[in-house]
């Protein structure tokens, strides 16, 4: 079963189909899964991984670049930061490699980031998006897709993956 899971993930990011959610309860296999789709993924593919999304926006963008190799100057400036990930992303684009965000244990993510989050996941370049999100986290996350703040980026979400205990019967 996870094995299916897991190439519908691959395929969903080949083929650049938006943002994702994978929610489930505790032990599923969301995090095996997550490890497992980094593997899989093809070389044009920069996977950034974040396991302990419990970040500031200013910390899920310093993550984001340091694990994407930019050196920023002033770790303390959003808008530089922006900026500078924003000019990375157009430049990888225009080398073919594409960005995607893989997000474990989204249920902790604060208000703002999930902002962060959907400012982001508007950044197009040449009619394309500039980063994918793949948010993995435990069955409540949902709920929080389902107030009034999230709203906007809840109209993101492309594909909605739920994983189901393992039956080995």
């Amino acid at each position: 079963k996870r094995n299916i899971t897991l190439n519908a993930l691959k395929y969903i990011i080949i083929n650049e189909e938006g943002l994702t959610t994978v929610a489930g309860d505790v032990g599923v296999g969301k995090s095996t899964l997550l490890r497992k789709l980094v593997k899989v993924l093809p070389d044009n593919v920069n996977s950034v991984v974040i396991y302990d999304p419990r970040l500031s926006p200013i910390g899920l963008l310093t993550t984001i670049t340091t694990q994407l190799k930019l050196n920023i100057h002033d770790s303390t400036n959003i808008l530089a930061i922006r900026e500078n990930l924003i000019a990375c992303l157009k430049q990888k684009q225009q080398e073919g490699q594409r960005t995607v965000i893989l997000l474990d244990e989204t249920q902790y993510l604060t208000e703002d980031v999930f902002e962060e989050i959907h400012l982001l996941s508007n950044l197009e370049h040449n009619e394309k998006r500039m980063i994918q999100w793949v948010l993995f986290g435990q069955s409540d996350m949902e709920t929080y897709f389902s107030g009034k703040s999230a709203s906007p980026l809840q109209d993101r979400i492309v594909n909605r993956i739920y994983l189901n205990p393992l039956n080995f019967e």
